[in-house]
């Protein structure tokens, strides 16, 4: 009996050695709590203020609380900015290619929440943050900004084997870009909730729209995102952010911010949730989601966002300045990035994109496809196929393939992503 008692330990052993060694996911004890980080009590009370105004009843038509307890506000669309802005509505491109407006009978994602009545007609729907939401960040400023803050865990913690660090640049890229004068940029994006491994570090699949460099870089961008400091949760979520100068740390009406953070998004539409979460995700070797995004300029100079069929909303002309985006734009970009805080000195394990590395293909890699920017003119638009080059950071641990051609509705379309440290190559 003590043999096979013997003989079973032996197998468990061996198993359990095979499942670490096939799903790395192997730092040991990385900590998983959303952390108050808030630097003080003034800090705290600008929050307050903060939610306040964001909170304010004269402006709020409804609160619509979903199904995982996460609550809404239906917002007075023309006073979105605040009490009293009773603002002018622009209207989006007029002029469009017929093919671009038909739906994709391949695209076959829904958003989380997408009901037609999510919010009534005459209001627009904004997700409520809350004051824990904010502790969660040293300050507004660091909120409102893109990267996470300089969030160091444990990382000179002894005993603990110094190896050779890899790729050590907190933000990291599977990226591809085209130079080109351009008025927008459209793709379709493969959905996928990964792992990330701290709270701090986010993933995401997303389309940026550039010009300028420096202090003076712009961009509008667009994707999914999980990213749990901010969200409090481990779904990804469609999001929007932009900067005017070039991710910097403000908090005026210039500044750049995520979603509907700050007074810059004009939201037109009362049925896509920015910032809200999706009811399916691709899964491994099974059904893959997806979903259509473009960025599209207007010949008033108004940047305006399309999910799916809808238009959503815009950045006004007024955020960008001649050296940005105010006319027109001179880079695209498609692909996927993620932040790295390095616990215990070593690469993050999150995931990009799927986890999988582009070379296991469809259905297990992630993926952007139809991807196209706009050019011609305001009144002429026209669609071309991007003519990539790939900027990959760290290709040990995370790459993308070269860009393939198809006559279908996937035009031109590359894998991307990978899952970050592994002990044959990402440490």
């Amino acid at each position: 009996m003590m043999i096979h008692k013997n003989i079973l330990l032996l197998i468990l052993l061996v198993v359990t050695a095979v499942v670490v060694a096939q799903n790395p996911k192997r730092k040991p004890d990385a900590p998983t709590d959303l952390l108050v980080r808030v630097k003080s009590e003034t800090e705290r009370t600008r929050m307050k203020q903060y939610l306040e105004e964001r909170s304010d009843p004269g402006i709020i038509n409804d609160t619509i609380i979903l199904e995982d307890g996460e609550e809404v506000y239906c917002v007075d669309k023309y006073q979105q900015m605040g009490r009293g802005t009773l603002l002018k509505i622009a209207r989006p491109p007029s002029i469009e290619e017929d093919d671009d407006d038909k739906e994709d009978p391949e695209e076959i994602a829904e958003q989380v929440y997408g009901r037609r009545q999510l919010c009534p007609d005459g209001t627009v729907p904004r997700r409520k943050v809350t004051i824990e939401e904010l502790e969660r960040f040293e300050t507004l400023e660091e909120y409102f900004q893109k990267l996470p803050g300089d969030i160091t865990v444990d990382k000179e913690e002894a005993n603990v084997e110094k190896r050779s660090p890899g790729p050590t640049s907190q933000h990291q890229y599977a990226v591809y870009y085209q130079y080109v004068t351009n008025y927008g940029a459209e793709s379709i994006l493969n959905l996928w909730s990964p792992y990330t491994e701290l709270p701090s570090e986010f993933s995401l699949s997303q389309i940026w729209v550039t010009k300028g460099s420096g202090s003076d870089l712009e961009t509008v961008e667009a994707g999914w995102q999980i990213y749990r400091n901010k969200y409090g949760d481990n779904r990804s979520r469609l999001f929007i952010y932009f900067t005017p100068d070039n991710y910097g740390r403000g908090l005026s009406s210039t500044a750049g911010c995520y979603n509907l953070d700050c007074n810059a998004f004009v939201q037109v539409d009362h049925t896509v949730y920015i910032g809200g979460g999706f009811d399916q995700y691709s899964t491994i070797g099974g059904s893959q989601r997806e979903f259509k995004l473009k960025w599209q300029q207007s010949s008033d100079g108004h940047w305006w966002l399309k999910y799916r069929n809808t238009w959503v909303g815009y950045y006004p002309a007024s955020k960008f300045d001649s050296k940005g985006l105010r006319n027109g734009a001179a880079m695209v970009e498609f692909g996927g990035e993620i932040i790295d805080n390095r616990y215990l000195n070593l690469h993050t394990a999150t995931d990009m994109g799927s986890g999988r590395f582009p070379s296991d293909g469809f259905g297990y890699a992630c993926y952007q496809r139809a991807i196209v920017y706009i050019a011609g003119t305001y009144s002429s638009p026209l669609w071309y196929d991007v003519s990539p080059s790939s900027i990959i950071s760290g290709s040990a641990c995370y790459s993308a393939t070269t860009a393939f051609d198809s006559s279908t509705s996937w035009r031109r379309y590359f894998y991307f992503g990978g899952q970050g440290y592994h002990s044959t190559n990402c440490y």
